[in-house]
């Protein structure tokens, strides 16, 4: 049977043809081009791309890695510059007209057409845009539909407790909890993490996984508050502190060397008379013929 990932195309990750110290620079080089702009920042993206494009097809790389290429790099210089691309409405001729102008003709709306949030002068401007365009009307029904929608929403929801501050307040979604910004944040905080130390009652937050509660605020705190005696060690006769009552060794290195003496005294142990040695595992043909032998 032959497996369906045969007809399909694996997806590669994208080669980076620049790179290193090479590649900063060719982003820097690119700000400096793209910060000498008479109206947008993003009006010479094209030429830009096009002979970055160019240049990698030259040097032999294919015309999709280079496409590719060039387009990361113009996107990290405007990520380093901080420009943020416009949105389609906003690379509209109307979006400069404003709310108190026609967005067909540009005419001056009367006060009654602004306040109803209208957007055309007349049934004329508002066919003319469906039929030439009709990406625009779109967005100006979409946006009209959707504030109707929230006002209404909202004025005929039930009030509903906030579980922050338990303010009573109106919402036209369903799943909303918390009445502002200000108490969403408060409880993402989770104020139950922020403990008090118990040993310097110090203010602390808590960053214990696992169901764990951290009841001390640094290392320091929790052996001062443990409460350890003092015994000596079985290797040095060192006197150190612990909290068991069953501690030996000062630390791991006395621990090993005590273990080692141990496994080294066990070996050099010769058995003393009447002690009971481990029988040995013997096949039972050897075994038989062993018997026969001594009989």
């Amino acid at each position: 049977m032959v497996h369906l990932s045969n007809f399909t195309r694996k997806i590669r990750p994208r080669k980076t043809l620049i790179q290193g110290k090479m590649r900063n620079r060719v982003v820097g080089e690119i700000i400096d081009i793209l910060k000498d702009y008479r109206l947008s920042v993003f009006e010479s993206e094209g030429p830009i791309r096009a002979s970055i494009r160019s240049v990698l097809c030259l040097a032999g790389n294919g015309w999709q890695p280079s496409d590719d290429e060039s387009a990361a790099l113009i996107s990290a210089a405007f990520d380093k510059m901080g420009a943020k691309r416009p949105t389609w409405f906003q690379g509209q001729r109307q979006y400069t007209s404003g709310k108190e102008r026609c967005l067909h003709c540009s005419c001056d709306l009367p006060d009654e057409m602004i306040a109803n949030r209208e957007r055309y002068c007349s049934f004329i401007c508002k066919n003319a845009i469906a039929l030439c365009k009709p990406d625009l009307n779109r967005y100006a029904n979409r946006q009209a539909y959707a504030h109707s929608w929230y006002v209404l929403s909202h004025l005929t929801a039930p009030e509903r407790a906030c579980r922050q501050c338990t303010t009573p307040y109106r919402s036209a979604y369903a799943d909303q909890k918390f009445c502002s910004y200000d108490c969403a944040n408060i409880a993402q905080t989770n104020p139950t993490r922020h403990r008090t130390c118990g040993q310097c009652q110090a203010a602390f937050v808590d960053h214990q996984k696992g169901g764990r509660r951290q009841q001390y605020c640094s290392v320091a705190c929790r052996m001062v508050a443990w409460k350890t005696s003092e015994f000596e060690c079985c290797v040095c006769s060192k006197t150190f502190e612990a909290k068991h009552g069953n501690a030996r060794f000062c630390g791991p290195k006395c621990r090993n060397t005590w273990h080692y003496r141990k496994r080294i005294a066990e070996a050099k142990a010769e058995p003393t008379p009447g002690s009971i040695l481990p029988f040995p595992t013997i096949s039972p043909a050897v075994f038989d013929r062993e018997f026969q032998i001594a009989a």
